[in-house]
């Protein structure tokens, strides 16, 4: 579906003609700096030694995800995958997207991140990628290949971190599910660094 929804709207010219319809946006270093100032005061005692090692140069790992995301093809963009938003009313092979509120134009590979990273299994990463691919070249998008993909992934998956730590520094959870949701939001993100790390070292070298 996430496919589908790319693959359709794929370097389409009424994005950029779009003038309400925002980008996805970088962060200001001033910005970064002071959320992962608090968020270490408030979780640094649950995040590994990668981690802190990223947010020690924190402005570097967005510089990163900004080199692999550049010269991405924009596309339009859910931008806030989870599955709270997903409604399965037909049956699994009919899942629905619910709140648009954060849509925006950008790398395809931001939403992907979020499927792969925040959503599925980990293990089942290979899999949902080669059948993001294949559905992407089934509706045409020939000019994306695995390499790509990987490459911008990466740069996905370091915004991930950034919002997976100093974007959840201010959040000051109302119930026990949401606290609960952001350990599990660090436990997911750390997990995906060491799986990726493993094909792809270079993205770690800052």
């Amino acid at each position: 579906m996430i496919a589908m929804l790319h693959a359709t709207w794929w370097k389409r010219p009424e994005l950029r003609a779009a003038d309400w319809l925002p980008s996805v946006v970088e962060r200001e270093p001033e910005w970064l700096l002071s959320r992962r100032e608090l968020f270490l005061r408030r979780f640094g005692d649950r995040i590994d030694s990668t981690i802190r090692h990223l947010l020690e140069r924190v402005e570097a790992v967005q510089t990163r995800a900004h080199e692999r995301l550049a010269g991405a093809a924009m596309t339009l963009l859910h931008a806030d995958l989870h599955l709270d938003n997903v409604v399965f009313d037909g049956g699994p092979e009919h899942p629905v997207l619910l709140d648009w509120a954060r849509v925006a134009q950008g790398p395809a590979a931001l939403d992907l991140a979020e499927l792969v990273f925040a959503i599925a299994p980990i293990a089942a990463l290979e899999q949902i990628l080669d059948i993001y691919l294949r559905q992407l070249h089934r509706r045409g998008i020939t000019d994306f290949d695995e390499k790509s993909l990987r490459h911008q992934l990466g740069g996905a998956l370091l915004r991930k971190v950034l919002s997976a730590t100093c974007g959840v520094a201010r959040w000051q959870p109302a119930s026990e599910r949401e606290r609960e949701m952001i350990e599990l939001g660090l436990q997911r993100v750390m997990l995906a660094i060491e799986t990726w790390r493993r094909e792809d070292p270079e993205l770690l070298r800052l």
